[in-house]
């Protein structure tokens, strides 16, 4: 397997909370690329 050949590929949301001026992620869900595109 080459480089550049297999990817694990992942969508990423966050939910940022601000506190004293500094952002904090509050939740982060993951999900996995499926082949034809992510879900809504």
């Amino acid at each position: 397997e080459t480089v550049g050949e297999n990817a694990d590929l992942y969508q990423i949301k966050l939910q940022m909370l601000k506190k004293d001026g500094t952002w904090l992620v509050k939740q982060a869900h993951l999900e996995g690329f499926k082949g034809l595109g992510f879900s809504e």
